[in-house]
């Protein structure tokens, strides 16, 4: 059932990202994850459920981003966050992926709490993460881009998903498109195999053709790996039409969760918080 809440007052801080430009999607050796079950972990008994987030009250330093926000997402489902620039997208991610100051609350992820799980564990827990920029090695090859974060361990299964890259293997990823790049990122999310995966805005500043390329891969890998994919899209539409459940954030709260039709045909919601011209 689609829900309202209140509204808050802070925006999102930009240029929040970390790691002194490396990707941030690849943190690797030994973690720290619990071998302990989902109900020794208090998750929620729901056993298609991916991600439960309660009440998180989050941001960055002194800067509160979200204010008490609930948030869950299934297995074999896309889930997409929409909302205008600054209203708090990028920092649900990044607060799911151990990247942001949690003031309050509680995020469970596939039964275990990981709310205050360091950044260089979360891979243990089998959540990827794929950031807007700075999401690849541009000096170096896609190869070696690869072994980084895996050691060419399970790249060739990743790379089953993005044959077009195949003859580029040895070649710097600067000279490759905006697109192909954005697809490098993915296989390098992928060869984790992770069961969650956190998507920032992989079609911005794409051509529409290769919007609509990123978009069917994210797609495919939902379809075929029945995993969970949480997805911020600027280009609201297109994460409408592509996504099981959405929900629309404005400064830092949720207003709308549930259907993505819904949401769309809601004149008011879509004129107010998104900037859709009703038609």
């Amino acid at each position: 059932m689609a829900s309202r809440n209140a509204l808050g007052s802070s925006g999102e801080k930009p240029g929040a990202e970390r790691h002194g430009g490396a990707p941030l999607d690849t943190a690797h050796g030994k973690t720290d994850a619990p071998a302990t079950s989902p109900a020794a972990q208090g998750g929620n008994s729901n056993s298609n459920r991916a991600i439960e987030i309660k009440d998180l009250v989050c941001g960055y330093g002194k800067n509160q981003v979200l204010h008490g926000v609930d948030f869950s997402a299934d297995l074999s489902k896309i889930t997409a966050i929409v909302g205008s620039n600054g209203s708090g997208k990028s920092t649900m991610l990044k607060a799911l992926f151990g990247l942001c100051d949690v003031k309050s609350g509680s995020i469970h992820a596939l039964g275990r709490d990981i709310t205050h799980v360091p950044t260089h564990s979360i891979l243990g827990y089998g959540i990827s993460y794929m950031a807007q920029r700075k999401n690849v090695f541009q000096d170096l090859t896609l190869r070696e881009n690869l072994a980084v974060v895996t050691g060419l361990r399970n790249a060739e299964q990743a790379m089953d998903h993005f044959p077009e890259l195949l003859p580029f293997l040895d070649r710097p990823a600067v000279t490759l498109s905006g697109g192909q790049r954005q697809l490098l990122a993915m296989a390098m999310v992928l060869v984790h195999k992770p069961r969650i995966m956190l998507f920032d805005e992989p079609t911005a500043a794409l051509s529409p053709k290769n919007a609509d390329i990123i978009i069917g891969k994210i797609k495919d890998l939902n379809a075929q790996h029945e995993n969970c994919i949480v997805l911020v899209e600027q280009n609201v539409k297109h994460a409408l039409r592509n996504c099981d459940k959405v929900y629309l954030l404005a400064s830092g709260n949720v207003v709308y969760s549930g259907d993505p039709a819904t949401l769309l045909d809601d004149k008011d919601l879509a004129s107010k918080y998104l900037g859709m011209t009703p038609q």
